[in-house]
């Protein structure tokens, strides 16, 4: 059984994006951010990252050369907080 682990990656304006691992395929990325925007394809944090689908992996620091396949927003319990799942391959 694998262990849930957590990355830190960084925006622009230096702020922390936590990136959990969920299981071998599946992230939950979530951090500080006033405001997100949300597409069919794409999730943006204030500040970034800005994730969308089939961009490397590697901008949120997860090992390997794969490839984003889906992203879902989720509904954050902290104000002030964005969250999202996503899926590589």
């Amino acid at each position: 059984m694998n262990t849930p682990t957590e990355t830190v990656c960084f925006n622009r304006h230096g702020e922390k994006r936590f990136v959990r691992s969920v299981n071998e395929n599946t992230y939950v990325v979530y951090g500080k951010s006033n405001y997100f925007r949300v597409g069919e394809d794409f999730f943006d944090f204030e500040g970034g990252p800005f994730i969308s689908i089939g961009m490397s992996s590697s901008i949120l620091d997860i090992d390997g050369e794969r490839k984003v396949k889906s992203i879902k927003p989720l509904e954050c319990k902290d104000q002030g907080y964005a969250e999202c799942l996503i899926e590589v391959s």
